[in-house]
């Protein structure tokens, strides 16, 4: 892995790159359902990629504080011209967005089935919508590429072995001391670590 970028030597491609590496702002960007290739967001441009503090900030932050949690409450939410990446995630402000997936509406009680984000070619679940507007993609189901580069589809396992690699690679130059324990939960095809 030269440079934080992932190559695959049986294919003369990049299979991954870092969302961190290659997202830019005032650049315009394709979405793609990885699965099917169908666009789920189309020519965007970001003002800002910021990267997102980790899954575990607020109990480190109760850590270093002696009083309570002045985050406890607060939480972030990108703007229409945001990008906030996480380690396996990405948030998007959908505003309004023609190919945005279809998301089921939500009710009162916010089910887990009224949340997910679906692709509305193959009925993938792309990722889930956080709150009005903020959806949550994760980075095993959707692939970025800027707007003036052709899709060509990966092969899904060689896919999710790179992006695995890939995040693997990231969080173990992030961290002085690691351990990992992967979970892949089959049903919504989901990654954590």
């Amino acid at each position: 892995a030269a440079s934080g970028r992932l190559i695959c030597p049986f294919l003369s491609i990049d299979l991954v790159y870092t969302l961190r590496e290659s997202l830019k702002p005032q650049k315009s960007y394709i979405f793609y359902c990885q699965s099917c290739g169908d666009i789920i967001v189309k020519d965007r441009k970001f003002l800002r990629v910021l990267p997102l503090p980790s899954e575990n900030w607020s109990a480190l932050v109760e850590e270093w504080c002696c009083h309570p949690n002045p985050f406890a409450r607060s939480t972030l939410h990108p703007q229409h011209d945001d990008c906030f990446l996480g380690d396996t995630f990405f948030l998007l402000n959908s505003g309004n967005e023609s190919h945005v997936p279809e998301s089921p509406t939500c009710c009162s009680e916010k089910s887990k089935e009224n949340t997910r984000v679906i692709c509305k070619r193959c009925k993938t679940m792309l990722g889930e919508t956080v709150s009005a507007g903020i959806i949550k993609y994760y980075v095993t189901e959707v692939i970025i590429r800027p707007s003036e580069e052709s899709f060509s589809p990966t092969p899904r396992s060689q896919f999710l072995q790179s992006v695995v690699a890939q995040c693997l690679v990231e969080l173990s130059s992030a961290k002085s001391t690691f351990r990992f324990t992967c979970f892949v939960f089959r049903k919504y095809g989901k990654l954590r670590f």
